[in-house]
């Protein structure tokens, strides 16, 4: 894979990659859920790099994809994606700087196929609205009671006040 920086026009480094191969495991704390992804990556699934900086050589390269994951079919239908970031070395070699597995869960692109135990937000659109109807009646019914309250008990008081 050749990469130009977008100022200069020039090839910053010369990248081979046949195919990017890794396992990332992720916990999900909303559902306790410990998802392992074996992924492999080929080149053409790259969707943005880095860029040069004002060197002329990397310092880092940033890779960023989207995985196909067969052993985790529920993530199919949620927009997610890994950016892999390695570090360059003064001899040149590139090591695995750190990496980040974004996963936005929630309203995916799928959605109805979402499992309800897993990767779902508990503040859907439906319950949202549920939850302001309450409300708005737990006013309605306040408001009223307390106008009936005032109404029922204002002849039953009178003030004697002596001259």
């Amino acid at each position: 894979m050749s990469v130009a920086d977008p100022e200069t026009g020039k090839y910053c480094m010369e990248m081979a990659v046949d195919n990017i191969t890794g396992q990332i495991q992720y916990h999900n704390t909303n559902c306790n859920c410990l998802y392992t992804l074996n992924f492999t990556v080929a080149p053409e699934s790259i969707i943005t790099n880095g860029t040069c900086g004002n060197t002329t050589f990397w310092d880092y390269l940033e890779v960023q994809f989207v995985p196909y994951s067969q052993e985790i079919p529920d993530l199919w239908y949620m927009p997610w994606f890994i950016t892999l970031r390695f570090a360059r070395h003064s001899d040149g070699r590139f090591s695995l700087l750190n990496y980040d597995l974004n996963v936005f869960f929630g309203e995916g692109t799928n959605a109805s196929t979402a499992r309800d135990e897993c990767g779902r937000s508990f503040f859907t659109p439906l319950v949202l609205i549920i939850v302001a109807m309450i409300v708005v009646l737990f006013v309605v019914v306040n408001i009223g009671v307390y106008a009936y309250i005032r109404r029922s008990h204002h002849n039953h008081y009178t003030v004697f006040l002596n001259p």
